[in-house]
């Protein structure tokens, strides 16, 4: 294997380890906006039947 070959394997490797941390903060930000917006339903049903 020649040493540029080495740099792209590390290079990949270190970009699908990114990607899987990306992709739990996605996931958290997704649940904290599900909670955000099931509050503000909250409130809306609250100023609705006031």
């Amino acid at each position: 294997m020649r040493e540029g070959d080495a740099t792209i394997a590390e290079g990949r490797r270190l970009l699908v380890e990114h990607r899987e941390v990306v992709r739990r903060r996605l996931e958290e930000v997704t649940l904290s906006l599900a909670a955000i917006d099931h509050k503000i339903d909250i409130y809306d049903k609250e100023i609705t039947a006031s």
